[in-house]
């Protein structure tokens, strides 16, 4: 009991506070990650939008004429006196491929963390993540490749993406040594890009680092300023990739806040796959961006539960600044509500707007959804497929980060334990309950973590 104790206490002693500013997909790569390695999270750590939003969802795609699709659906549109409570999901999709497919040039610069603290799996991870994508770039795109430990050094500048046996070369040569200037490394990568910035092409930085910052500019505000004020003036996104065991989350969360960036998490080479694989295209082809949610419901609804992101609520409307959408998107908002007279219609109007890139205006589509009364049985709260799915993966999230903030404290006693046990036996339970038999793969992945848990508290609660 005493090794278990102090495991967890080692594991959650660096925990600090931060609000989630964007999607990202790092929270349920991290989650994963601590879960397999039995370290509780931060309580930061845990954004339950990414993790629902961390596979692709199955929803309508864009219609014809539209670059964006707008996808609303009730967990069960039938309510009673009974069942008066409604989740609606609102889903958003893109065409993908788009700006690929177009022949959009690529104007990247490599960020590479070859600082000491990179050393083994990581600066592996870096490295193999970096050839994987130099492996998916094409002839008209351009790389520069930046790497910092106490200083900078600038290994290639505009070279043209057909030269991968070179580039690859130097990929292959990076290795680990010194302290940490993260706040240089970035901002000479922001002046490669600067300083052949290409019109009409998408220029990014991709930064790969734990963001364990620890010489010159370390003043987490300043860092945070100079990453900004380059990206506002110079149209420059920047992709972080956050890799190994201990990483500084809440430091390349605010790096990455603005709509147009982005924040990932690396730890094996499922996370590789994803990010360079699967999703490379999204990281680089922007379809829309400004992008702005309204919800308005009548009287006849009460919102009971907003999951996750930082929405705007009053006067029976939400507004929520969405990020940047990019190709091959899917993503989804989910709310719950409850009927306070079931037998009458309860109306959801949604509006997205958004600037269109290809279009090169702004637009905007609108929807509406009703529930409907049903006298006999309704068959649940989460009758469609989907919404079940988010649901339930946005519940767990949520325990694991109950979870976090219960044990978020220099030495966890034993009350603490039982009642994390308790959230999670709970947690667990309504899960299975819910699905009795053919439980989804993505859920099933999510509750693997919180069974993780539960066998490693339990002991602790004796």
């Amino acid at each position: 009991m005493k090794t278990l104790l102090t495991f967890l206490f080692i594991a959650i002693c660096f925990c600090q506070s931060f609000a989630q500013q964007g999607y990202s997909s790092a929270s349920y790569a991290m989650g994963k990650q601590r879960s397999n390695n039995l370290i509780v999270p931060k309580p930061s750590e845990i954004v339950l939008e990414e993790f629902f939003n961390y596979h692709t969802h199955d929803i309508n795609l864009p219609t014809r004429g539209y670059n964006v699709g707008l996808d609303l659906r009730w967990g069960n549109p039938n309510v009673n006196t009974q069942q008066n409570e409604a989740v609606l999901q609102i889903g958003f999709t893109t065409r993908k491929n788009s700006q690929f497919v177009d022949n959009t040039p690529l104007n990247i610069c490599l960020v590479i963390d070859r600082s000491g603290s990179m050393s083994g799996d990581r600066i592996a991870h870096a490295r193999q993540s970096s050839l994987t994508l130099l492996s998916k770039l094409r002839p008209q795109d351009k790389i520069s490749i930046v790497t910092f430990d106490h200083e900078v050094n600038v290994l290639l500048k505009h070279e043209p993406a057909s030269n991968k046996r070179k580039i690859g070369q130097i990929i292959r040569s990076i290795a680990t040594r010194g302290s940490t200037d993260l706040n240089s490394g970035l901002i000479k990568g922001y002046e490669l890009i600067a300083e052949q910035y290409r019109e009409n092409a998408n220029n990014k930085v991709l930064m790969l680092t734990d963001v364990l910052t620890n010489t010159g500019q370390v003043d987490v505000e300043a860092i945070v300023k100079n990453a900004h004020n380059y990206s506002k003036d110079q149209q420059i996104g920047i992709t972080m990739v956050a890799i190994g065991v201990q990483v500084n989350d809440a430091l390349a969360r605010q790096i990455t806040s603005s709509g147009k960036h982005s924040f990932h998490y690396v730890n094996d080479s499922e996370d590789i796959q994803k990010i360079f694989v699967n999703e490379v295209e999204s990281i680089f082809s922007t379809i829309a961006k400004q992008a702005t949610l309204t919800l308005e419901f009548d009287r006849n609804l009460d919102l009971q539960e907003f999951y996750g992101y930082a929405p705007g609520i009053g006067n029976r409307k939400i507004t929520l600044k969405l990020n940047n959408m990019n190709a091959g998107l899917t993503q989804v908002v989910l709310a719950k509500f409850k009927a306070l007279r079931p037998k009458k219609l309860g109306q959801v109007k949604v509006k997205l707007s958004y600037f269109d890139i290809e279009k090169k205006k702004m637009v905007t589509q609108r929807q509406a959804l009703s529930l409907h009364y049903q006298s006999s049985a309704t068959g649940g709260l989460l009758k469609d497929r989907e919404v079940k799915k988010c649901v339930s993966i946005a519940e767990m999230a949520n325990c694991l980060k109950q979870m976090a903030i219960k044990l978020d404290k220099p030495s966890p006693k034993k009350a603490d334990f039982v009642q994390v046990q308790d959230l999670l036996d709970i947690q667990i339970g309504d899960i299975k309950k819910r699905y009795r038999r053919n439980m989804d793969q993505d859920v099933k992945r999510v509750l693997a973590m919180l069974e993780n848990y539960a066998r490693t508290v339990r002991p602790l609660t004796k």
